[in-house]
């Protein structure tokens, strides 16, 4: 199988488990489409509405964590730990820190208050899995569960602990308890499937309908149906993944296995040869690209050995050779969008703006909301200094994606460009309002010193020192406020 369950890092606690049997917030169906940032000041918005709800303090406090916000991770529940002391507040706060010694002090102090308050038990678990120390993971983890059979990160811990052990069958044993407390959750699905390769259809069939706004299990259901040659029904899995979220990358992959078995341009052996080669090519690029050469021949109807075979070209810096890959998996089916794509991002790298623009609007209007290929669509049209027409391809962009920092930075770059600095300005306050993005709030000062608003500047870095926790900003903020 391509696919894993989630391994986090200790500071993130295990975040990506979903926890609990609640209805899916609007938070968590943005972080579980991957859109971080945009997911971020709506779990601010939840967390603040319902200080108590448990759920709604991790997403946030996980958001915050994934993007890198320390500083405002630890100023906003270090006040609440200070202003309400309760069990709940130290947890949380023990979940904000990343170093492993503090956040066991703070999981300790939570126990004080509170012996039978399960998270932090939870949390406990977490910090001595990160630490080496598997037995006492794997008391605190029980302990929890004990407390609430509820929490979806300690069924996690549990089994991935277990199978690190060796001890497959209690992690199994563990994913079936999951299961069986938390249906909605989509972790014990992930892990049974893992576990019992032999049922991980039936499993994940039933996860795709209890879980079913988790990509994960649509993408892994997705590649069971290809492992039994059933190309239609991978390829509704498939796309029912990518409607979750459009840039998780297994899912396009298995849609385009599956459209090439439904054509009969690949078979089962065809599939599995290429899923091996591909298993290769980081140890031993010449040897799979050999193997691809064989593919090619083999299945000479598909796309599929001539893009994989293209990508490894391009790797190498046989930039035209890739492109002549590409081109003739176009020609096998003109309908490969990912071809498309591919080409059309290996054109502009290659500085053949005109035709990289002509393939990629192409992809754009068969994906207006693809933003990696919207943005590479602009940039071509930039840098071949159709401004106005890179402005154009942005704003459409922009009314799908309004809080895209990516979007946001290059529609300011050429606002600025174009004359219009302070629409660049507006452009990136819009978004910096909500997202305290670094490179966001950088663009966002240097639009503010541009426009003579030197004040507003120095301001957006002193936000930006508290948020990142970098005494940097604040010495940058200092030198702009004495500036005449």
């Amino acid at each position: 199988m391509r696919f894993q369950t989630a391994l986090c890092s200790f500071a993130a606690l295990l975040a990506l488990s979903v926890a609990g049997p609640s209805r899916a917030s609007d938070a968590e169906d943005l972080m579980l489409a991957g859109r971080i940032a945009e997911a971020l000041p709506v779990a601010q918005a939840e967390a603040e509405a319902a200080p108590g709800d448990m759920e709604a303090q991790e997403r946030y406090i996980d958001g915050l964590l994934s993007m890198g916000l320390l500083g405002a991770a630890d100023a906003t529940y270090r006040a609440r730990v200070e202003a309400v002391p309760t069990a709940q507040s130290w947890y949380l706060f023990g979940r904000v820190l990343v170093d492993a010694n503090e956040a066991e002090r703070a999981y300790r102090i939570a126990l004080d208050s509170d012996p039978e308050h399960a998270r932090s038990y939870m949390g406990l678990g977490a910090v001595y899995r990160a630490t080496g120390q598997p037995d006492e993971a794997i008391a605190a983890y029980d302990r929890s569960l004990a407390l609430d059979p509820t929490l979806a990160e300690s069924y996690s811990g549990l089994v991935q602990l277990h199978a690190a052990l060796g001890n497959n069958e209690t992690a199994r044993e563990v994913a079936e308890r999951a299961i069986r407390a938390i249906p909605s959750d989509p972790e014990g699905y992930l892990m049974k499937a893992v576990l019992s390769p032999d049922t991980a259809l039936d499993t994940l069939r039933a996860g795709s309908t209890a879980a079913s706004n988790d990509p994960r299990i649509h993408a892994a259901l997705a590649e069971q149906w290809l492992d039994r040659s059933n190309g239609a029904e991978a390829r509704t899995s498939a796309l029912r993944a990518l409607e979750i979220s459009e840039s998780f990358a297994d899912p396009a992959l298995s849609l385009l296995f599956a459209d090439e078995m439904i054509r009969g341009a690949l078979d089962s052996e065809g599939y599995h040869q290429l899923l091996a080669t591909r298993l290769i090519e980081d140890d031993n690029i010449f040897a799979a690209i050999t193997a691809y050469d064989a593919l090619v021949v083999q299945y000479p109807q598909s796309a599929l050995p001539l893009m994989s075979r293209a990508r490894l070209k391009a790797r190498q810096g046989n930039t035209e050779d890739a492109i002549t890959d590409l081109a003739n998996a176009i020609g096998n089916d003109s309908g490969n969008v990912e071809a498309q794509a591919a080409l059309g991002l290996l054109l502009l790298e290659s500085s053949r703006l005109a035709e990289a623009i002509s393939v990629l609007g192409q992809v754009v209007r068969a994906r207006p909301g693809d933003t990696r290929l919207t943005i590479a669509l602009a940039r071509s049209q930039d840098t071949a200094g159709e401004k106005q027409a890179a402005l154009a391809t942005m704003d459409r962009l922009r009314i799908l994606r309004p809080l895209h920092v990516e979007t946001a930075l290059l529609t300011a770059k050429l606002q600025a460009e174009t004359g219009d600095s302070d629409k660049a300005y507006e452009t990136l306050i819009t978004v910096a309002r909500e997202i305290p993005d670094e490179r966001l709030v950088l663009a966002l000062a240097a639009a503010s010193t541009d426009i003579g608003r030197t004040q507003d500047a120095a301001r957006w870095l002193d936000r930006l020192a508290m948020t990142s926790g970098n005494a940097a900003y604040s010495e940058l903020a200092e030198k702009l406020r004495a500036t005449p």
